[in-house]
């Protein structure tokens, strides 16, 4: 067993504690400090690497002031390394907030108000992740390292969008990699005109459905439009929020790379940022293109733009983001944004074999777009005709008195 420290609060509120001194003129602020060290229960200090080494769960008891910073800390470690975590974080702030967006997924916490300690509202679960189908173990999780690897590997990623939870469960049966909770639902699933009607609210709905169907993949979730260009506080209060409520593991930003100081901010709260970058739904405002009319994987991104894509992709690998999705990349600059950069890139729209992954929308890969019954798509299936052929059938039995398939068996009476 180990501990960090937790210090006791003294009596009184929170204002009886002393401040620490504003810095004067010229002067440089202090470096933030660093965790705490590591003791075993009875005093003796101990090795993070080596408490963890062999671990799948780590559940964390955090105190305020350094027990925050402890806790956030080895919550980061356990997220790279795949290691499920839960914990009870006790206390009020930013760095207590910190510390639970480290602790996920669906971590417990325990907010103290003056003399009293309330417990949040929350679910708190030791493994989100669990049960796993037959033959999976917990160290079969898809983490950060992992995509890593396949990187260095020449390995292709797999990404599926969805946004229901039977979806979730089978793609995440299928291996795929990383399963993202797109906006895209407003315009896809919804009907809405454009993707700017999707509200947080609404993505939260989305992606607690998601994450209760994905056991193995990491699991990340779209900003809607608004909360990151109204600046770093309010992409940390909403990326805190989608942590929190739905245990997503990572938080997906478009149009990052005109907001890096956002990036790091979220990255600094202990969340794994997805940046997406390139000529995207939202940031086609800026290039003069309509949404309906974003260019095709023919067209992709111009020539002209290579040292400008290349250096947003730059920027945003040093402002911490893990990933990165580069929309209409092309072969040609996306190949020399994949080289350029250490993190994955991935590529939706106008992506190709060239980078380092692929996403693709579970709908566009099955074909289930009501449009595609008039014009058979080129997919790996057809599930709008399929669904068509099935209701039909369903129908014709209905009218014609028949037992429906998958119904009570109903066994007829004499005189009947």
């Amino acid at each position: 067993m180990v501990a960090a420290p937790i210090p006791r609060s003294t009596e009184g509120d929170e204002e009886s504690r002393p401040s620490a001194p504003a810095p004067g003129p010229g002067t440089t602020p202090a470096p933030a400090p660093a965790p705490p060290a590591l003791r075993e229960l009875g005093g003796a200090p101990a090795s993070l690497d080596s408490v963890l080494s062999g671990t799948d769960v780590t559940v964390v008891l955090a105190g305020e002031d350094s027990g925050h910073r402890a806790a956030a800390h080895i919550g980061r470690i356990c997220f790279a390394r795949g290691i499920t975590t839960a914990g009870v974080v006790l206390g009020d702030g930013l760095e207590a907030d910190e510390a639970v967006a480290a602790l996920r997924p669906r971590p417990a916490a325990l907010r103290r108000r003056g003399r009293r300690a309330r417990t949040a509202h929350r679910a708190a679960r030791l493994t989100a992740r669990g049960p796993y189908p037959p033959g999976r173990r917990m160290s079969d999780r898809i983490t950060l390292d992992t995509l890593r690897a396949k990187k260095r590997n020449g390995a292709k990623i797999v990404g599926v969008v969805a946004w229901d939870h039977q979806m979730a469960r089978i793609v995440d049966r299928a291996d795929v990699d990383l399963v993202s909770v797109g906006d895209t639902v407003g315009v896809n699933l919804w009907g809405h005109s454009n993707p700017f009607e999707v509200t947080m609210d609404e993505m939260v709905v989305v992606a607690r459905a998601v994450r209760r169907g994905v056991r193995r993949a990491l699991v990340s979730v779209d900003f809607p439009y608004g909360p990151l260009q109204e600046g770093s506080a309010a992409a940390v209060r909403a990326a805190i929020r989608f942590v929190k409520e739905t245990g997503v593991d990572l938080v997906k930003l478009d149009g990052a790379a005109d907001f890096p100081e956002a990036v790091e901010a979220v990255t600094r709260a202990g969340i794994p940022v997805f940046a997406q970058f390139g000529i995207t739904p939202q940031t086609a405002l800026r290039y003069g293109v309509a949404y309906s009319a974003a260019p095709s994987a023919e067209e992709q991104v111009p020539e002209r733009m290579r040292a400008e894509l290349l250096a947003q992709a730059r920027r945003l690998e040093e402002a911490g983001a893990v990933l990165l999705n580069f929309t209409n990349s092309g072969p040609v600059i996306g190949e020399a944004v994949a080289r350029a950069v250490g993190v994955p890139v991935l590529g939706g729209f106008g992506g190709g074999p060239w980078l380092d992954g692929r996403m693709r929308m579970a709908g566009a890969a099955i074909g289930y777009a009501a449009d595609t019954l008039d014009n058979p798509p080129d997919t790996y299936a057809h599930a709008a005709r399929t669904a068509y052929d099935a209701i039909s059938a369903c129908a014709r039995d209905v009218r014609a008195g028949r037992q429906i398939a998958g119904g009570v068996k109903v066994t007829e009476t004499a005189g009947n």
